[in-house]
């Protein structure tokens, strides 16, 4: 006999800055709130790329440019060199 595993969709998780959430429905997406905005600009402002913060906190890229955008931040030039 065979016994699947079956895929637990009621458990609490926790978002990118610690904190237990309700399950995630959908496509997996999370609001943007104030608190993840400042920390993406936080980090953006470490020097971190978009790729970088996006990963870190799993939102899409277009999650953080969007995010830095809407925050007055002013974009670095693409490919990361100075």
């Amino acid at each position: 006999m065979v016994v699947l595993a079956s895929a637990t969709t009621n458990t609490l998780r926790s978002d990118p800055l610690g904190r237990s959430t309700a399950p995630i429905r959908g496509y997996g997406r999370q609001r943007m709130t104030t608190r993840l905005t400042d920390r993406i600009v936080n980090l953006h402002g470490q020097g971190r790329s978009t790729r970088q913060i996006a990963e870190e906190l799993s939102v899409s890229k277009t999650a953080v440019l969007r995010a830095l955008t809407k925050a007055g931040v002013e974009k670095r030039p693409r490919g990361g060199r100075s």
